[in-house]
């Protein structure tokens, strides 16, 4: 994982805080923090895919769904500081440390919403202008299948868009629950601890 010196200390900024908080905000377990760094490792390649997305993301808000106490979106945040990202998040405690985050990272591209995402509107996202009120990506850890991902979000990006989620080895079967109301083609990339990020890009007909 290659980082430049002002993103390694961001992210050691948010160890600090991971750590200072995990127990009392419920954020995550202690096996979880000791693992930090595996995580940090699967956010880079996320990040690595993004850029390779062959679509212009400028001008749009990336939606990460479900983000916890801020894996991947907040290392995504830092890797990618040209784009700005929405972290939705029903929890309150969880929604609390990231408004932290947010604040002692200066992370200025991200945006923290306490609210389920199927709540959230167009007028909701960064800037509520024209571009930004576009969701062209959609980033997920560990929610749901497919189908459920296309179902909540789908009020927020027009014809086209991509999501990344993490899956187990098989997921094949989610494949079922998708509409036949769309297009859609799919790429993998396994990941050195377990699992695999799959990136599905679907077109609306």
């Amino acid at each position: 994982m290659q980082v430049s010196q002002e993103q390694q200390e961001k992210l050691n900024n948010y160890i600090a805080l991971l750590t200072k908080y995990h127990k009392a905000l419920d954020l995550m377990s202690s096996k979880g923090l000791k693992d930090i760094d595996a995580r940090f490792e699967e956010a880079y390649i996320f990040s690595e895919i993004i850029k390779d997305i062959d679509i212009d993301l400028s001008g749009t808000t990336t939606l990460d769904i479900g983000s916890g106490a801020g894996l991947p979106a907040v290392p995504l945040a830092i890797f990618l500081p040209e784009l700005q990202f929405m972290l939705v998040e029903r929890r309150q405690r969880r929604t609390s440390f990231l408004t932290i985050v947010k604040s002692q990272l200066k992370l200025d591209n991200i945006q923290v919403v306490n609210s389920d995402v199927q709540d959230v509107q167009r007028e909701d996202l960064q800037g509520s202008n024209d571009e930004l009120s576009k969701v062209k990506l959609v980033t997920a850890l560990w929610v749901g299948d497919f189908g459920l991902l296309l179902d909540i979000t789908e009020h927020l990006f027009d014809q086209h868009c991509i999501f990344i989620s993490k899956k187990a080895t098989d997921w094949t079967i989610e494949r079922e629950s998708l509409s036949e109301e769309i297009d859609y083609k799919v790429s993998e990339k396994v990941l050195p601890s377990h699992g695999k990020l799959v990136t599905l890009e679907i077109e609306k007909k």
